[in-house]
């Protein structure tokens, strides 16, 4: 790169070119760029840095691509940053936050554009991982002497046996009992706890050659037979566990005591023998004559290894995922065994594809073999951390000496270099006694880079017999002597002293002699230690230093004494100590320790990593200055919730690099929406929903874990928490949720490990939910990516596809008179006995119960010879919106295909469903598949079977000699075209016919047809059916046949049967018209379709009414009204005004129907239907004006009499309330607020008493506020509306907010119309709060507590939980019918809606079950809640949209009445209900602007 200008000097940088840095997460760097002059930066030349620092995750995905497509490295991950230039200096400072090895460099451009660039080459820069920072310590284990052998001194040689010795000699295979993995967690306590051993070493556990190349007794554990494989000799047998569950099981028991696990992984070989020996034999190293190669180092020949070619690129992908294997069951890092011999390359993609999910993993090379320049090699390019010490291989002070100034200075730049005292390759060092084993192990350990220390297992029990790989050793477990409180205490001053943290200064003193003395100088300069080490082990020995920061009394830290320097030279300036032989001193001015220390430095250092890491995943890339790490650590602690949550609002903002911080402060002490979900271990129980631009938060209070998100296909990378004050904490931010998303789904898990007093693994379930999320694609891409297998299919919504794999899926079409068609996708399947395909309504004028003529349709398809019958095994895509559509892709047999469709649609105002049938010659579906298309010539013929009933749709038909008779007396064959008539009475028959074919009476029992929707609700699982015959009917391409079911007097004509989808599309284009406002989404146009479905003719003229739900419900007054809301926003605002005239004239001394049943209106039990009709008739005034209404002439509108209007009825409501009901409700006149009796409530279940609610529950009073406000508006002049609205909105205020719980009382319940100054607060948590929130009616700051709450508790997609599951004060027995208590009442939560209805359905109904029409209200709270702040706002939009999860499956197009309040939130009761989608069209609307 050329370095001068032709008009000024040289340039250059710091750090310097060619310099290698050695940083942690959360540290920072600065870059300087300037001329050598000191020159001035000319106007108008800008320096940037480039750099791919910031960028890991694109550097990993470019190695891992080059290495996948064969190409070289690109630098597609570097960028410029631009260094602001302030005088003759450009600077920047970066935020370090991601593990790796990264490189950067300055440079200028000058107006010209020229570059001028400093010369040398890049700086390099090795990060760790934050708790790298300190006690490194490391403690090296051989499973296999943790066996019988452990407390022996000397195990070889074997004690021999005369058994032995004759099958030795026989050439059997003889293993003694080994070590296992169960056995080393006994000892766990000892390791980490006593000796303070921070990570566990084991050496490889992976099969060994017993058979065939063995060494020794056992078998070389180098000489693995499978890479990824567990040794049986290490695992105990039994049929609950696998080996891979016992090694999990070590894995989690040393997370567990707080330390971490690296293992022993060689693969630059494997044993003779082994796996890959027969699966890739290419990948091995051969000689000239084709023998397997052995490796060797040192002078000797490994024979029972054979040498893999590490040079081969398809080799590493194996390797790869054998590293990815281990770090799944819980390995956080590998000694990379003679990782020399493996190409940087290769290393440098192994560890990208493992940092890519475990970015946390540590690889500590052993490179004793090789040179020092391919150690720094690895630790950079390859991208490893640590490496092998060879300190324990020099001896004398002059060695000692020239290889730590080379470490040290090492350590500090490229990787730690970490100081094994002794390695099973090795003698042991308690061979040569206790001082000399002491000596070396402090020297060891006292200097080391950031506590990096390691010795072996049994060396501080002093056992001295040479640990031998091939056979099983003692350890001297237990030995009375024995240097166990000395390496504690060693290790003690590792893990607490701040002189062997990262950033301390290591100076050598000494110069020559027996002593070789170190200077440790903590990072901020508070402390200072002088280590003494006198190799001598025969002789004392004195050494002169110069430090003026000596003094003439030291204390030792490794034993707490007194050490006293002998005397000052004669000039005064030298200190003079003698040192014992064999004898290391850890000398200090003071005992204690000043600033942080120990765990209290780790826990303040790791909140810093964690908040400057977050920062960086929302700020980016944008230009900050360094801070104190301390501040921010204590910032971010302070509540890291808001935390997050401020970073998030300064991603639009414009960031002040030197004030960052500050406006961080002030944005966490802001009253705004915080966009963070908590997830905790109770979530556990519910899918979680995850809005857009949302952080995922987790903590557990106890314990530490690691997390990771997953998709069907992708995955994030793996967390582990961090430990604060509030307890154990992690997050993953927007970006990072985004990047694992699938594609076509917002369907995610968690999974975690939980490392408490057991070990705990947990799957959660969480849904990505946004205003704007689409899991649709165009059909051609969603044809092309969809998965194979039986049962899965696409789904068309509007113009969009997805592939939907739910069998039970079913399609509900209506015809706005109470009759339904309720089909599964999967055509002629039950699996209810509500599934039909004709229940009509046989009552001209209202909506009764629906009478099932016919049952299902089963449809064989004769594809030239090749019989089949419809079903989803061949079903292709589907269409839910009236005219339903089935597209079936059928064998022909030969790899051949046809093509057919199937439109059903239900005739709008008549009892008549009309089926087509045809083969279609085009469609849009791949190449491949039409050339396999059937030949138009081709004979292609269908069969059809009806299945009819005649019953109530409550019941079941069950056959019998005598109703087979009833159904063969009253079916005849009709003459005029094949089909057959059904006429059992006078007012109740249909008829079935085709436009072509012939019709074969052919009478078959349908017996024993299976309902598994009744069997779980413990109802009668199974019904009857009966075929009268079959159709014959011939398909030709593009010429349709028409099947009719009509159960009408007069018959369909010929032109409304043909143009039967055309009339549809009309009418769902006059639907839309009606819509105010242009449609943004495809779910929009979903809900609006769906929610015609429930509005119904009510009487002979134009009355309207709303069936409550599908397949089951009739009209109800509460229902009808709530979804009324929903049909003034879809644009029924004349409906509605007809619908408030139906109720208007049936209210009676303030009272309105609680149900209908056809024209019974006498159930009134309702306390809210009265004042629901108040606000939907307050809403339809104030739209007047869009329909050339003014809101006066809607109050005036004239009932049936002509003598009351509709303000009338709103007046009599209200007085009649004040005065009290003939059905009991009243107000109370102190409090202003309405008593309700039991059962009048929405939560209404009785018999048993599910949820009584007797009393003043708060939406009552919400709903009767909002009324008084409405009169005292209209009729100002009647001045008692606006006294009693002032004493209702006092008291709920006073009454209703729980300090404690931080969220509203459900109620306040009280018998006998008590006053509800002496009712019982009812602290349960419920979704019936936010009406009120919703109205506005309470201050925002408790408004946003009880919000957050619910989000905490009861929300799940696309509903409300009815009650949280949290123990409540105010007791809620449920009683059996028999006076049996049923549930427990100060834990009421009942999730499962299944079982016999009186003791298992009842009570779980409102007390756990969620309901899809409380979702909406909660959403309208959210955005009232935080008013003018967008981000609220568009939450709420995706907590709304997430009810789109069901309109996807189940009822296709609709929302379930009710789901299980757990997981999977299985839907129940009614699967397609009026206000559930009604509500959620409405607060879509009211949220949505019209831009988006």
């Amino acid at each position: 790169m050329e370095n001068r200008h032709p008009i000024m000097g040289n340039v250059k940088m710091w750090p310097a070119t060619g310099e290698n840095l050695l940083k942690y997460c959360g540290d920072w760097i600065q870059f300087r760029f300037a001329f050598d002059d000191g020159r001035p930066i000319p106007p108008g030349w800008t320096v940037f840095l480039r750099t791919n620092l910031g960028r890991a995750r694109r550097l990993e995905e470019e190695i891992i691509h080059a290495h996948s497509h064969k190409w070289p490295l690109i630098g597609g991950s570097w960028r410029d940053l631009p260094m602001p230039v302030s005088g003759s200096e450009a600077s920047i400072e970066i935020p370090i936050h991601e593990v790796g090895y990264f490189e950067a460099k300055a440079y200028a451009r000058d107006e010209e554009g020229r570059q001028i660039w400093p010369e040398g080459p890049n700086v390099g820069i090795s990060i760790h991982p934050d708790f790298c920072r300190t006690g490194n310590i490391i403690y090296c284990s051989f499973i296999r002497l943790f066996g019988e052998s452990i407390a022996e001194r000397k195990a070889l040689p074997e004690k021999s046996t005369p058994a032995l010795e004759t099958l030795d000699s026989s050439g059997f295979t003889c293993i003694p009992p080994s070590g296992k993995f169960r056995d080393l967690i006994k000892y766990l306590p000892h390791i980490v706890g006593n000796l303070g051993c921070k990570i566990i070493h084991l050496l490889p556990v992976n099969p060994t050659p017993t058979t065939f190349a063995r060494m020794g007794r056992f078998g070389s554990p180098y000489a693995a037979l499978d890479l990824t494989g567990i040794d049986p000799a290490l695992v105990e047998f039994e049929h609950q566990t696998s080996p891979a569950d016992q090694f999990c099981e070590l894995s989690d028991a040393i997370h567990r005591h707080g330390a971490r696990l690296i293992i022993d992984l060689a693969v630059n070989h494997t044993g003779w023998g082994s796996w890959l020996h027969s699966a890739h034999p290419e990948w091995y190293v051969r000689d000239e004559q084709g023998n397997f190669v052995s490796p060797g180092a040192w002078g000797v020949t490994w024979g029972d290894l054979s040498e893999l070619n590490t040079h081969l690129a398809d080799l590493w992908d194996y390797l790869a995922d054998v590293f990815l294997t281990w770090c799944h069951r819980g390995v956080d890092g590998f000694r990379c065994d003679a990782g020399y011999k493996i190409p940087m390359e290769a290393w440098r993609y192994i560890i990208s594809r493992v940092r890519q999910e475990y970015s946390e993993t540590i690889f500590l090379l052993e490179g004793l073999g090789g040179s020092w320049e391919a150690t720094e090699t690895l630790l950079t390019q390859g991208r490893m951390q640590f490496a092998y010490s060879e300190l324990f291989q020099n001896y004398s002070t002059k060695d000692i000496s020239w290889y730590l100034d080379y470490s040290l200075k090492q350590s500090s730049r490229k990787g730690v270099w970490v100081h094994y005292s002794e390695t099973h390759d090795n003698s042991r060092l308690a061979a040569q006694g206790k001082q000399w084993s002491l000596f070396r192990n402090q020297l060891c350990a006292l200097t080391s880079v950031s506590g990096g220390f390691a010795f072996t297992c049994g060396v501080e029990w002093l056992a001295d017999e040479k640990i031998n790989v091939h056979q099983r050793t003692g350890l001297s477990w237990n030995n009375p002597n024995n240097i166990v409180r000395e390496l504690s205490r060693l290790n003690e001053l590792l893990s607490e002293h701040p002189c062997f943290f990262d950033g301390a200064q290591l100076t050598r003193l000494s110069d020559g002699g027996s002593v070789y003395v170190l200077r440790r100088d903590c990072a901020d300069r508070l402390n200072t230690l002088w280590i003494f080490a006198n190799t001598d082990m025969e002789h004392p020995a004195q050494v002169r230093l110069f430090d003026n920061d000596l003094t003439p009394e030291m204390i030792d830290l490794l034993t707490r004494e007194r050490v006293r320097v002998s005397r000052l030279d004669e000039s005064g300036r030298q200190w003079i100590f003698e040192v014992p032989p064999g004898t290391c001193w850890c000398l200090s001015k003071q005992t204690d320790v000043l600033g942080l220390k120990g765990d209290a430095y780790r826990k303040k250092r790791a909140m810093a990593s964690w908040a400057l890491k977050a920062s960086c995943r929302i700020l980016h890339a944008q230009p900050r200055s360094a801070t104190n790490w301390q501040s921010l650590s204590e910032l971010a602690a302070s509540n890291p919730v808001t935390y997050l949550g401020a970073l998030s609002r300064l991603k639009d903002q414009k960031v002040d690099p030197k004030e960052w911080m500050e406006q961080i402060r002030r944005e966490m002490q802001s009253p705004v929406y915080c966009p963070v979900v908590s997830w905790q271990l109770s979530d556990l129980r519910r899918t979680t929903l995850l809005p857009k631009d949302h952080w995922l938060y987790f903590r557990n209070t106890q314990w530490p874990f690691q997390v990771q998100l997953r998709s069907k296909d992708k995955h994030s990378q793996v967390l582990h928490s961090v430990e604060t004050d509030k307890g154990h904490i992690a997050a993953f931010s927007p970006d990072e949720i985004r990047d694992v998303l699938a594609e076509d789904t917002g369907e995610l898990s968690v999974v975690g490990t939980i490392w408490g007093e057991r070990e705990y693994k947990a799957t959660g379930k969480l849904l990505y939910v946004a205003e704007d999320f689409q899991n649709t694609s165009d059909f051609m891409q969603t044809i092309l990516h969809a998965p194979g297998g039986k049962e899965r299919w696409i789904l068309q919504r509007g113009s969009q596809y997805s592939i939907c794999d739910d069998k039970d899926a079913l399609v509900l079409l209506t015809n706005g008179r109470g009759a339904m068609s309720r089909i599964r996708a999967d055509l002629g399947a039950i699996r209810s006995k509500y599934d039909c395909l004709l229940g009509a309504n046989l009552h001209p004028d209202f909506p009764v119960d629906r009478h099932v003529f016919v049952k299902r349709a089963r449809i064989w398809v004769n594809a030239d010879g090749f019989y089949s019958q419809l079903s989803a095994a061949n079903l292709a895509a589907l269409t839910p919106e009236p005219p339903a559509k089935w597209n079936f892709i059928v064998s022909a047999g030969d790899a051949r295909i046809v093509h057919l469709q199937l439109t059903v649609d239900l005739i709008e105002e008549r009892n008549t469903l009309v089926l087509k049938l045809e083969r279609l010659s085009e469609v849009s579906i791949p190449q491949r598949w039409k050339n396999r298309i059937l030949s138009p010539k081709a004979h292609v013929s269908v069969t059809v079977r009806l299945d009819i009933e005649d019953r109530s749709f409550h019941s079941e038909t069950h056959l019998n000699d005598e109703s087979r008779r009833h159904f063969e007396v009253n079916i005849h064959s009709l003459l005029d075209e094949p089909g057959f008539a059904f006429t059992p009475a006078a007012d109740r028959s249909f008829r079935a016919y085709t436009t072509a074919g012939k019709y074969h009476p052919q009478p078959e029992c349908c017996n024993q047809i299976l309902h598994p929707f009744e069997a779980t609700r413990g109802q009668l699982d199974r019904g009857d059916a009966f075929s009268p015959g079959w159709f014959e009917l011939p398909l030709s391409e593009n010429q349709p046949v028409y099947m009719v079911v009509d159960a009408e007097k007069e018959p369909i004509s010929n032109e409304e049967m043909s143009w039967f989808e055309e009339r549809r599309q009309v009418q769902s284009s006059d639907l839309l018209k009606k819509y105010t406002r242009p449609l943004t989404d495809i779910w929009e146009r979903e809900l609006l379709l769906g929610a015609k479905a429930f509005l119904v003719r009510r009487g002979a003229d134009r009355g309207r009414t709303v069936i409550a739900g599908y397949p089951w419900f009739l009209d109800w007054g509460r229902d009808t009204l709530i979804s009324a809301r929903g049909y003034l926003a879809a644009g029924y605002w004349s409906e509605v005004l007809e619908l408030l005239q139906v109720f208007g004239r049936m209210e009676k001394n303030g009272t309105l129907p609680n149900v209908i049943y056809g024209d019974n209106d006498s159930n009134r039990n309702t306390s809210d239907a009265p004042l629901w009709f108040g606000v939907v008739l307050e809403e339809a005034a104030a739209l007047a004006e869009n329909y050339r209404f003014t809101s006066e002439q809607v109050y005036q509108t004239p009932l049936e009499n002509q003598e009351q209007t509709l303000l009338d009825v709103l007046k009599s409501i209200a007085t009649h309330y004040i005065q009290g009901t003939p059905n009991g409700i009243f107000v109370d006149p102190d409090s202003g607020l309405v008593w309700s009796p039991a059962h009048y409530t929405w939560m209404d279940t009785n018999y048993p008493a599910g949820t009584p609610r007797c009393g003043y529950p708060i939406e009552i009073q919400a709903l009767w506020i909002r009324l008084l406000r409405q009169l005292s508006r209209l009729a100002p002049a009647e001045t008692e509306w606006e006294k009693w609205a002032l004493k209702a909105e006092q008291s709920l205020q006073l009454y209703f907010w729980l300090p404690e719980k931080k969220w509203f009382a459900d109620g306040l319940w009280a018998e006998d119309k008590k006053p509800a100054a002496q009712a019982r607060v009812d602290d349960a948590l419920r979704p019936n709060q936010f009406l009120p929130i919703s109205f506005g009616l309470f201050d925002v700051e408790k408004s946003q507590r009880a919000l957050r709450a619910a989000l905490r508790h009861l929300v799940i997609p696309g509903a409300m939980r009815s009650l949280a599951p949290l123990p409540v004060s105010c007791l809620a027995p449920v009683f059996g019918p028999e006076g049996r208590l049923l549930n427990n009442p100060g834990h009421p939560y009942w999730p499962q809606y299944e079982g016999d209805e009186d003791t298992r359905r009842k009570p779980a109904y409102h007390n756990g079950t969620a309901w899809g029409y409380m979702l909406p209200v909660f959403c309208e709270a959210l955005a009232k809640a935080w008013p003018q702040d967008e981000t609220a706002r568009k939450a709420a939009l995706a907590y709304l949209k997430s009810a789109e999860y069901w309109t996807s499956r189940n009822c296709l197009g609709h929302i379930p009445e009710i789901m299980d309040g757990d997981a999977p939130h299985t839907p129940r009761g009614c699967d397609a209900q009026a206000w559930s989608i009604c509500e959620t069209l409405r607060v879509w609307k009211l949220l949505k602007k019209e831009d988006e």
